[in-house]
């Protein structure tokens, strides 16, 4: 944690939460045997981050202002990595669990459906998020910028958290 910027520091800490039996207690031990100052972000850890790269792209967006809600379930488009807003869904893919043509189609049928209900989404490759994480900011920024995160009139079916 002391060689690695924070943001990988965490995306660690929230793996060993998400993937391993270590509890929050003995994450926030580890963070906090490295400094004190990591006892609010490890507060701040959450174990439902699916990979590394959702870790990443939420503490991103975080420093940004932004609050990406992870592991969303829209209805009628099931579950999704992150909802910003009322209606900005991001899906954060892997090869592991898309890099196959049927996964891919599935994908894309999610989106049209998540579209058909009045969301934008936007879906980024983890080697996005690792190797070029400006432009994902910059997106995801310019569709808030411009306020296409947020439902006007009728608003999209509602999103709840799982």
């Amino acid at each position: 944690m002391r060689c690695v910027p924070r943001d990988l520091a965490v995306a660690v800490l929230e793996s060993a939460l998400h993937r391993t039996h270590a509890s929050r207690d003995d994450v926030s031990a580890t963070a906090l045997r490295v400094s004190t100052e990591w006892r609010s972000i490890a507060r701040e850890l959450r174990s439902d981050a699916e990979s590394g790269s959702e870790s990443l792209f939420r503490f991103g967006m975080a420093l940004l202002g932004v609050d990406a809600r992870p592991q969303v379930t829209v209805p009628g488009v099931g579950r999704v990595d992150f909802v910003i807003g009322d209606r900005l869904i991001v899906e954060i893919d892997s090869d592991a669990h898309h890099g196959s043509r049927e996964q891919r189609l599935r994908d894309l049928g999610r989106d049209a459906v998540a579209a058909g209900l009045g969301f934008v989404a936007l879906r980024f490759d983890y080697s996005h998020v690792l190797n070029d994480r400006g432009s994902v900011e910059s997106a995801v920024l310019a569709v808030v910028a411009r306020g296409e995160h947020v439902a006007r009139g009728a608003s999209p079916r509602a999103a709840r958290r799982t």
